[in-house]
């Protein structure tokens, strides 16, 4: 380009979310969790404590979701990630109700007991399927 020789690299961040050559999106859902995560952690005593449920799961929605899902529009979801996120959002359930995993609560369980239907990969699905007007149920 004009004279200099670009270098092609296996990945690169933009707008910050981490693309790559392969076109999959594993390392940014990684990445993307992981600071989902801490925002939990940071919430942690507000998401535990004796708030109504509803306003937990709006803040978790919110503040934990959100940084989440950013930019996950251009995602490239193979079955490991939607597991990942699935795994992600059972996470998210179980720690603000306290549940332990030696508990043997199911996942079906949690969700009834946050009063909850749709998950966090679910509601993504529905959000793309609201953005692209090319979206063919057929």
């Amino acid at each position: 380009m004009d004279g200099e020789i670009l270098q092609q690299v296996e990945e690169f961040k933009y707008l910050g979310s981490i693309l790559s050559s392969s076109g999959y999106s594993e390392k940014d859902i990684r990445v993307r969790t992981g600071m989902a995560k801490s925002a939990f952690n940071k919430l942690k005593q507000l998401l535990i404590r004796g708030l109504k449920l509803e306003v937990k799961k709006s803040l978790v929605k919110t503040l934990v979701w959100s940084g989440a899902m950013y930019g996950s529009e251009p995602w490239s979801i193979k079955k490991a990630d939607a597991a990942r996120l699935v795994v992600f959002d059972m996470w998210d359930w179980r720690r603000m109700e306290k549940v332990k995993w030696t508990d043997k609560k199911t996942s079906v369980e949690v969700f009834n007991l946050v009063n909850e239907k749709k998950s966090l990969l679910s509601g993504n699905q529905e959000k793309k399927k609201e953005l692209d007007w090319s979206y063919s149920e057929t």
